[in-house]
């Protein structure tokens, strides 16, 4: 019998010691299953909260993009890279290799290098020596990396380039150009 039916019996009976016992164990019982459809919950909502987890706390290849971009051309006063003493070149080129290892790890190395090389296009582009290089490659990068024009990365890319836009402007603006 279950205990739910001990119970029962127990309490026509008038056994006060069985009543007592088979509540405990009818309690225990609906407890332990709960418990068990509990436990499966957790365990599968444990795996599936540390995916969505992972997968929103993967940074924007489209803003570490642009960053890569302005640490592989620029420094933080808009000044081109081939223009700064050897150690401060250095520096911004350190930078462009972890912005490549953080790619990397979050997105994939044909992503990490795909930005390395999309950075190469644009400052050569931006350098006028840009004849070599094939025709939409900026195009090509936003629809195979970032998901096309528009979306969610390419808009983070455009975001943070106006952000570095803004600021080499800002460091390199006098009171003449402020009019």
């Amino acid at each position: 019998m279950s205990n739910v039916k001990n119970l029962i019996n127990a309490i026509a009976t008038g056994d006060t010691i069985g009543t007592e016992s088979s509540f405990n164990a009818a309690i225990a019982e609906k407890i332990a299953g709960r418990l068990e459809t509990m436990r499966a919950s957790v365990a599968q909502n444990m795996f599936t909260s540390e995916k969505i987890t992972e997968d929103t706390d993967k940074p924007s290849v489209g803003k570490l993009a642009a960053t890569h971009w302005h640490h592989t051309v620029y420094g933080e006063h808009g000044e081109h890279l081939n223009d700064m003493s050897p150690s401060a070149a250095s520096k911004h080129r350190k930078k462009a290799r972890d912005i490549h290892a953080q790619i990397e790890h979050h997105h994939g190395k044909a992503t990490a290098d795909a930005v390395a090389q999309h950075s190469e296009h644009a400052a050569d582009h931006d350098a006028d020596s840009y004849a070599p290089r094939p025709d939409g490659f900026h195009k090509d990068f936003v629809n195979k990396h970032l998901g096309g024009h528009g979306s969610t990365e390419h808009k983070a890319y455009q975001s943070q380039m106006k952000k570095h836009d803004k600021h080499e402007w800002s460091t390199h603006q006098t009171d003449s150009d402020a009019n």
